[in-house]
């Protein structure tokens, strides 16, 4: 089962548009991105990251293999948010492909979908240069996430799937 990013019943995930990032924030506080100062917009009360393996499922389901592999991809419930816009996946999505069709493609596109261009670069680099400004919250999320794909990555070493393992590993 994965994790989820849980927030409490006073923080909110908020997007920025910007940075293609997801901010936590407490109701009530400024709806801006600590690392760009554009203002955020209302995500979900939780969220999720999308490993490379599922968003690759998506976008067979949604014939548009590879499509999504440079864009920030995250998901609660049902709904999968591709920089920030919402792309719901119903149950006419799994029904248009066998088993056997999925895996045939997933084995295709299984070396082209490649872990370099995911949280290593999409989220630590936002964070790099502005971490002295950054709020708790912020720290928190983007530490969670670190430690999260860290901890999930090197499970998968042994996948078949995987050429390799994001530096920070």
């Amino acid at each position: 089962m994965s994790e989820k990013i849980m927030t409490t019943d006073e923080d909110l995930i908020y997007w920025c548009e910007e940075c293609k990032i997801p901010i936590i924030k407490k109701q009530g506080e400024d709806l801006t991105c600590p690392c760009c100062n554009k203002t955020l917009i209302y995500l979900a009360s939780d969220l999720r990251p999308v490993f490379p393996e599922e968003r690759l499922l998506i976008e067979l389901l949604v014939d548009k293999p590879l499509a999504f592999l440079e864009k920030s991809v995250w998901v609660f419930n049902n709904r999968y948010f591709i920089d920030g816009k919402v792309l719901t996946i119903t149950s006419k999505h799994y029904k248009k492909y066998t088993s056997e069709e999925l895996i045939s493609s997933l084995n295709k596109y299984a070396f082209s979908n490649i872990y370099e261009l995911y949280f290593s670069k999409k989220i630590l680099n936002h964070f790099s240069s502005s971490l002295p400004t950054l709020t708790s919250k912020v720290w928190k999320i983007s530490t969670t996430l670190s430690l999260y794909c860290g901890k999930h990555l090197k499970n998968l070493s042994s996948v078949k799937q995987v050429n390799s393992l994001p530096s920070f590993i």
